[in-house]
C-alpha cells in the first residue's frame, strides 16, 4: 500500500514538473494608449460670464475633473484670486485643469508636448502621481487688448501701498499690494481684516501687515480693532533680522514674519551732515544700490502678536542696536511701534591716499550729496577754530586755504579749476558723477603746513526710462494721444501735459493739434529720488513697427529744485495732413412717392471723389419719413471722417449732386479738423399728382455722349428703363411703345426751340454748333387716350474745343515721393498719382521700371472744354469730364520713372548726365563744355585745307574744325550764320554779304574789311583792325598760325565736324551770362536766396545740398531772380544758380555760378 501510494506520490510530482516548465499563456485586457490631448475652450470671449465658459476634449480616454479660472498678479504673488463675473479687457486670466485618465488607456509618453488647449501648448504640466490621481494642467489665456477697470479702495485704520511704497486708493483686478494697519492706540490690538468686495483676498486675516490682490469690483478693508488682551505679555527685547548694507547692493526690505511680531513698512534713508553741521535723513528707494562710503538708516513698523510693547522694550536691527522713533512715549504697552538703526558708513572700494603731510578728517565736506546741492568744508573750519587757538588765528586772518580735488580711484587727485569750484562752499556738477570728490583744507607755517584731508564718493547719474506700449504719434486735427500705459523705471509718473511750442501755453484737452506744428510733451516723474538723474531719458517703445516712425531714442529731463520732480520733454511734430479739397457725393434727391436712396461718392477718371481721403460715417434725413411725403421740403445731413493723413479745413468743398452742402459742425470751420458735419435742403417735393396733370419730369443724365461741338449724342436707354421700374404709371406708358425724340438748343438753358428733323434717338453736334449752347432733348412717351402721356427733360451745355495747359509738373524720379506742389492751374480738387497697376492712389517713391499716372481735376466752369493737353509744354495727356460731379481735368502719362546715370549726353555746346530709359530726353546737371586748346590734326597747304580738333575734359566731346588752305579766303559769317546783314539788306549779285551798315561789295565780289579798307589785289583779306597781312601768307584760325588772329576766332564758324568726321551746320545759341551775386539769408526761419538778374533768362534753376558735390541736392526752379524756401536743417548749406531761356521749344542753359556756402546756426 505504501508502495502504491509512494508511486502515485511520484506520478503527482512528475506531472507538477510537466505543467511547471510548459509555457503559461494567460488572455489580459487590451489598452489603448493616448498619443496627444487636445482641449478647448468655449465662450472664453471678452463681456461673457466666465461661469458660461466650458472646456471640452476630443480625446476619449481621458476625463475633465475640473477646470478653475484665476486672476493672475505676478510670480511669487501668492495664491490668485478666482475669476468672477464677466470676462474684462486687460487682465491676464489663468486656467487650471485637473484630469484624469480613464480605465483602458494610457498616458505613457504624454508630456507638455503632447498637450493643447486651443491649439497652443500649456503653460505647466504635472503627470498624475499614481494610477487612478488626476493631471494638472495649468495656462495662461490670451489678454483682451484694453485697459483694464479700475476699482476704489476704500480703508479704515489703515493703508495700502503698491511695491514701490506709495499709497494707492484705486486699482484694476489682479493687482497686489501691501496692506498694513495705520495707527493701534494704546489699549487696543488688531483683531483681523474684514474685507467687503467680490473677490478680493487677503494674505492672511490676523496678520497686521499683509498683502491683498484686488477683486473685481470696489473694495472696503477695515482693520478691526479691540481691547487690548489681558494675557498677553510685553516684549524684553526684539531683534528684527534685516540684511545690512552693502555697497553696489539694493536695499532689503524683507522680514519673514514669526510667531511673535510681523514686519510693515522697511525704509532707508542716506544719513549725511549738512552744510550746517546738522545731521539729515535723505530717503534711499529700494531699486537703487547703496553707494560707498555713506551712511544708511533703517526704519522699520514693526506689530506685536503674542505679546505687546512697552516703554522698557529693547530693540535691534541686523544685530546693531535700534531706537523707538513712534511711539516717542509709551505709557503702558502698545501693538504697533517704529525702530530705527543706523548703519556706519559703508567701506570705500579703494583706501584713501592721503597727500604727505595731511590728516584725515572723514566728516569734514557736508551737504546734500545731489546734484545741484552744495557741500561745504566751512562747518568743519569753524569746529577746528572753536577748539584750536591757531586755527581761530588763521581763520580770522584769512590764512586759511582751501583747494578742491577730482579722483577716479581715490588715489590719484588732480585740482579742480578754481572759477568753477573755488571757496568754501561749491555745488555738485554732474561733470563728477561716478568720481571722487576731496577737499584739502590748510594753513602755512614755518615748517610747512598744517593740513586736513578728505574724500567723499560722488553717486553714478542714473538714466530714466520712459516706456510704452505703443508709439505716441500725434495726428493734426486731434486732441492728446492716449498716454494712460506710459511707464517709468525709476519712481511714478505724475502727470503728463501738452505745450505748444512756439507759444509755450499748456493746451487743454479741447484744442487740436494742427498740421505741421511742434508741441512738447512733458512727462512729469516722481523718482522718489533727488537730483541723481542724466539731463536726457530713453525713449523705449514695445511696438517695434511703429519705434523707427515716431519714437525717438532719447529725450531731454529738467530737474525742479522745488518740487522734486524731473520732467521729460519730448518733442513732437504734428503729422503734416493733406487737405480734402473736394468730396462729391450724389443720392436720389427727393421725390414724391420714392423711398430714400444710399447717399455715396461720386465717381471721376476711375476713382471716387472723397473716398480716398475719408469715410462716409453717418447719414440723417430730417424729417426721418421713410418714404418721402408730397410737397415737402427734406435736408441731408452727412458726417464725415478724414483718414489718416488728411484732414478738413476752410476751403475743404463737400458738393451734392453738384451742389454745394452747408459744414454745420464745426461751424465756423477756422482750423483742421478730423471730422465734419455737412447739411443740404432739397427743394420741395412735387405736388401730389392728379389724374389731370400732365408734367414734364426733368431726368438726368438721359443725354450721353461727349457735350462737345462735332460729335455725338445719344440717349440713354438704362436711364429710362430705370426710372420705369420706379413708376409703375410710367412703365404702362413705356411698354406702349410710343416714344417721339425731339431734339431742341436754347441759349439760356430756358427757352428751347426745336431742331427740325431732329427726332431720333441721336443727334450729331454740328462742327459749326455756337459755342455755349444749350442742347435738350424732349422725350413723349405714351399714347393719348391709351394711358397717360408723360414728357421728360435733358439738357447739356455744348462747347468749343479748347487747350488745357498744365505746368510745374515734376516727372517721376526714382525713389522720390510723389508732389503736386507747384502745378498750375492752381486750386485743383483731384491731385494723385497712380502705379497704372492699382487703383488707390500713390503713396510711396517712384520705383523702377514702372508706369505711371497723374489725375488732375479743378472745378468745371461750364464755359471751357480742352481737346487737347498740354503738360510741361510737351506733353500730351487725355481730356476727362464728369458734370454730374462739376469736373473737368487730365490723366497724364508717364512711360517710366526717371533715374540719373553717368554716362553722359551731349551737343555741340553742353553735355549731361543721362536717364537710364533709352530715348529719354531727360537732362541731369547741364553744362557748357570745358574744352581744351586746339590739337592741329593735318597741316593746311596751298593745294589743300587742314583740320585740327578740341575736346572737352569733362565728356570727351570732340569738335573738329577745317583749316582753309593757305590764301584761301573765308568770309566771316554775320551773327545768327551766314545770313543777310542787320537791317535786312540783300546779297550782292555773286553771293557776297552786304557790310553792315549798307555798304556795297567792291567789284569782283571781294567783301570790304570791317571799317571799309579794299582788299589787296590777290584775294587775301585784311586782318581785323586794320593790318595787312603778308603777300602770300596764310590766315590761320588761331594765334599759333596767324599772329593777328584771336585766340577764339573761328575761320569757318558755320561749318564745324562732330566726333564721327561728318560736317554738320551749328545753331548759333543765345550764351547766357551765369548768375553772380548770389546770397543766402534767414528771415523769419525761413531761407531768402537771391541773385542777380540775367538779361534774356527765362528762369532760374537752383540746386542746394549739404555738400559741395551737390549729392541728393534740392532742386528748385523760378522765374525771378529770388526765392524763399523753409528752413534748412543741415547744419551746413551749398548753393549753386544757373539761368536758361526757352526758345523756339527748345532750353538753354548758362553756366553755373560760383557755389556759396553758409553754415546754418
Amino acid at each position: 500500500m505504501k508502495k502504491i501510494r509512494r508511486q502515485i506520490i511520484a506520478l503527482f510530482l512528475c506531472m507538477a514538473m510537466v505543467i511547471t516548465v510548459l509555457p503559461v499563456h494567460i488572455k489580459a485586457d487590451a489598452v489603448t494608449a493616448v498619443t496627444s490631448i487636445p482641449f478647448a475652450l468655449e465662450g472664453f470671449t471678452c463681456g461673457n460670464d466666465i461661469s458660461n465658459v466650458k472646456l471640452t476634449t476630443t480625446e476619449p480616454g481621458i476625463e475633465i475633473v475640473s477646470t478653475t479660472f484665476y486672476i493672475y498678479h505676478g510670480s511669487n504673488a501668492g495664491s490668485a484670486p478666482k475669476a468672477k463675473g464677466n470676462i474684462q479687457q486687460g487682465i491676464q486670466y489663468t486656467l487650471e485643469i485637473f484630469a484624469k485618465v480613464k480605465s483602458g488607456y494610457s498616458i505613457d509618453g504624454i508630456g507638455r508636448e503632447e498637450i493643447t488647449i486651443d491649439g497652443k501648448k500649456p503653460s505647466y504640466y504635472k503627470a498624475p502621481s499614481s494610477d487612478g490621481a488626476s493631471m494638472r494642467i495649468y495656462h495662461y489665456l490670451p489678454r483682451f487688448e484694453g485697459e483694464p477697470a479700475s476699482y476704489k479702495i476704500q480703508t479704515t485704520n489703515a493703508s495700502v501701498k503698491d511695491a514701490k511704497g506709495l499709497k494707492v486708493t484705486s486699482s484694476i483686478t489682479g493687482r497686489k499690494y501691501q496692506l498694513c494697519v495705520d495707527d493701534i492706540p494704546e489699549g487696543k490690538q488688531f483683531a483681523g481684516w474684514e474685507v467687503e468686495g467680490e473677490n478680493t483676498s487677503v494674505g492672511n486675516v490676523m496678520n497686521p501687515a499683509t498683502s491683498i490682490v484686488m477683486g473685481t469690483e470696489d473694495v472696503k478693508i477695515t482693520a478691526k480693532l479691540e481691547d487690548t488682551s489681558s494675557d498677553k505679555t510685553t516684549f524684553t527685547n526684539v531683534s528684527v533680522p534685516l540684511k545690512a548694507p552693502e555697497t553696489e547692493k539694493t536695499p532689503s526690505t524683507y522680514v519673514a514674519s514669526n510667531e511673535s511680531y510681523v514686519v510693515g513698512d522697511v525704509k532707508w534713508y542716506r544719513e549725511m551732515k549738512g552744510t550746517d553741521g546738522k545731521t539729515i535723513h535723505v530717503e534711499q528707494p529700494c531699486d537703487v544700490k547703496f553707494w560707498e562710503g555713506m551712511a544708511y538708516r533703517a526704519e522699520i513698523t514693526v506689530y506685536g502678536k503674542s505679546s505687546f510693547f512697552s516703554k522698557t522694550t529693547t530693540y535691534k536691527i541686523a544685530n546693531q542696536n535700534a531706537v523707538r522713533v513712534a511711539p516717542e512715549v509709551i505709557a503702558d504697552k502698545i501693538q504697533k511701534v517704529t525702530i530705527a538703526c543706523t548703519f556706519p558708513a559703508t567701506r570705500l572700494k579703494n583706501e584713501l591716499q592721503l597727500p604727505a603731510s595731511c590728516k584725515n578728517a572723514p566728516e569734514m565736506i557736508r551737504g546734500n550729496i545731489l546734484f545741484g546741492e552744495e557741500v561745504s568744508v566751512i562747518g568743519f573750519i569753524e569746529n577746528l577754530a572753536d577748539n584750536d587757538e591757531e586755527w581761530m588765528t588763521k581763520y580770522i586772518d584769512g590764512e586759511i586755504y582751501i583747494q578742491w580735488y577730482e579722483s577716479k580711484n581715490n588715489k590719484t587727485f588732480t585740482a579742480l579749476q578754481e572759477t568753477e569750484y573755488a571757496g568754501d562752499t561749491i555745488t555738485l556738477d554732474k561733470k563728477l558723477a561716478g568720481k571722487y570728490l576731496a577737499a584739502k583744507v590748510w594753513y602755512e607755517t614755518s615748517a610747512g603746513e598744517e593740513a586736513y584731508f578728505a574724500s567723499i564718493k560722488i553717486p553714478e547719474l542714473r538714466k530714466i526710462k520712459l516706456t510704452g506700449d505703443y508709439a505716441i504719434k500725434v495726428n493734426a486735427g486731434e486732441s492728446f494721444p492716449k498716454t494712460d500705459n506710459l511707464q517709468v523705471n525709476y519712481g511714478v509718473i505724475k502727470s503728463v501735459k501738452w505745450y505748444d511750442k512756439a507759444t509755450g501755453k499748456q493746451m487743454n484737452d479741447s484744442q487740436m493739434f494742427e498740421s505741421g506744428q511742434f508741441y512738447v510733451m512733458n512727462v512729469e516723474v516722481d523718482t522718489q529720488e533727488e537730483n541723481l538723474f542724466e539731463d536726457t531719458a530713453d525713449l523705449e517703445s514695445t511696438n517695434n513697427s511703429l519705434i523707427k516712425e515716431t519714437w525717438a531714442k532719447s529725450a531731454e529731463v529738467t530737474y525742479d529744485q522745488n518740487t522734486k520732480l524731473h520732467t521729460i520733454h519730448r518733442v513732437y511734430k504734428a503729422s503734416k495732413l493733406e487737405e480734402v479739397q473736394l468730396i462729391a457725393l450724389g443720392v436720389e434727391e427727393p421725390a414724391r412717392g420714392h423711398e430714400k436712396g444710399l447717399v455715396e461718392y461720386k465717381e471721376f477718371a476711375g476713382s471716387f471723389v472723397g473716398k480716398n481721403e475719408t469715410t462716409i460715417e453717418a447719414v440723417e434725413w430730417s424729417p426721418t419719413d421713410t418714404v418721402f411725403a408730397p410737397a415737402t421740403s427734406y435736408t441731408l445731413t452727412v458726417t464725415l471722417k478724414s483718414k489718416d493723413g488728411f484732414c478738413f479745413t476752410k476751403d475743404t468743398k463737400i458738393t451734392l449732386n453738384q451742389k454745394e452742402m452747408k459744414i454745420i459742425s464745426p461751424s465756423p470751420l477756422e482750423k483742421e479738423v478730423k471730422e465734419v458735419k455737412a447739411a443740404y435742403t432739397f427743394d420741395k417735393t412735387a405736388e401730389e399728382l392728379k389724374p389731370e396733370d400732365k408734367e414734364t419730369i426733368v431726368l438726368d443724365k438721359m443725354i450721353q455722349g461727349q457735350f462737345k461741338n462735332a460729335s455725338k449724342l445719344s440717349v440713354n436707354q438704362t436711364t429710362l428703363t430705370n426710372w420705369a421700374a420706379k413708376d409703375v404709371s410710367f412703365q404702362k406708358a413705356y411698354d406702349t411703345g410710343k416714344i417721339v425724340y425731339q431734339w431742341m438748343k436754347s441759349t439760356d438753358g430756358k427757352n428751347y426751340t426745336a431742331i427740325p428733323e431732329a427726332t431720333k434717338d441721336t443727334y450729331f453736334v454740328p462742327k459749326e454748333f455756337e459755342d455755349k449752347t444749350y442742347i435738350g432733348l424732349q422725350i413723349t412717351v405714351g399714347q393719348y387716350g391709351d394711358t397717360d402721356v408723360y414728357k421728360l427733360m435733358d439738357n447739356a451745355l455744348i462747347r468749343y474745343e479748347e487747350i488745357l495747359s498744365v505746368n510745374g509738373v515734376k516727372e517721376p524720379e526714382v525713389g522720390e515721393y510723389p508732389s503736386i506742389e507747384g502745378i498750375t492751374p492752381t486750386g485743383a480738387k483731384l491731385a494723385n498719382w497712380y502705379d497704372i497697376t492699382d487703383d488707390e492712389p500713390l503713396m510711396g517713391p517712384f520705383e523702377k521700371g514702372k508706369e505711371y499716372q497723374l489725375i488732375l481735376a479743378w472745378t468745371s466752369d461750364g464755359k471751357s472744354y480742352a481737346s487737347r493737353i498740354l503738360c510741361n509744354g510737351n506733353r500730351s495727356g487725355m481730356f476727362m469730364e464728369d458734370p454730374s460731379v462739376g469736373l473737368m481735368g487730365c490723366n497724364i502719362m508717364f512711360s517710366h520713372a526717371h533715374e540719373k546715370q553717368t554716362t553722359y549726353g551731349s551737343d555741340d555746346t553742353s553735355h549731361w548726365f543721362t536717364c537710364y530709359e533709352s530715348g529719354c530726353d531727360k537732362q541731369y546737371e547741364t553744362e557748357e563744355h570745358t574744352f581744351g586748346t586746339w590739337i592741329i590734326d593735318k597741316e593746311a597747304t596751298k593745294t589743300a585745307s587742314g583740320s585740327k580738333h578740341r575736346e572737352c575734359s569733362v565728356c570727351h566731346r570732340k569738335v573738329l574744325e577745317r583749316i582753309p588752305k593757305i590764301g584761301e579766303i573765308v568770309p566771316t559769317p554775320t551773327p545768327g550764320g551766314s545770313t543777310p546783314a542787320p537791317g535786312g539788306s540783300t546779297p550782292a549779285p555773286g553771293g557776297s554779304t552786304p557790310i553792315p551798315g549798307g555798304s556795297t561789295p567792291a567789284p569782283g565780289g571781294s567783301t570790304p574789311a570791317p571799317g571799309g579798307s579794299t582788299p589787296i589785289p590777290g584775294g587775301s583779306t585784311p586782318i581785323p583792325g586794320g593790318s595787312t597781312p603778308i603777300p602770300g601768307g596764310s590766315i590761320g584760325g588761331n594765334a599759333a598760325t596767324n599772329p593777328g588772329a584771336k585766340e577764339n576766332q573761328s575761320i569757318i564758324t558755320g561749318n564745324q565736324i562732330d566726333f564721327n568726321g561728318e560736317f554738320a551746320k551749328t545753331d548759333v545759341k543765345t550764351k547766357l551770362q551765369k548768375p553772380t551775386k548770389i546770397k543766402i539769408q534767414k528771415k523769419k526761419g525761413k531761407l531768402l536766396l537771391s541773385w542777380k538778374k540775367i538779361a534774356k533768362a527765362s528762369g532760374y534753376e537752383i540746386q542746394i545740398a549739404a555738400n559741395k558735390r551737390f549729392k541728393k541736392a534740392v532742386k528748385k526752379k523760378t522765374k525771378k531772380p529770388v526765392l524763399q524756401m523753409k528752413k534748412w536743417k543741415k547744419k551746413i548749406c551749398f548753393l549753386r544758380v544757373r539761368a536758361y531761356q526757352q526758345k523756339s521749344g527748345k532750353t538753354v542753359y548758362s553756366g553755373w555760378s560760383k557755389v556759396v556756402k553758409k553754415k546754418m546756426k
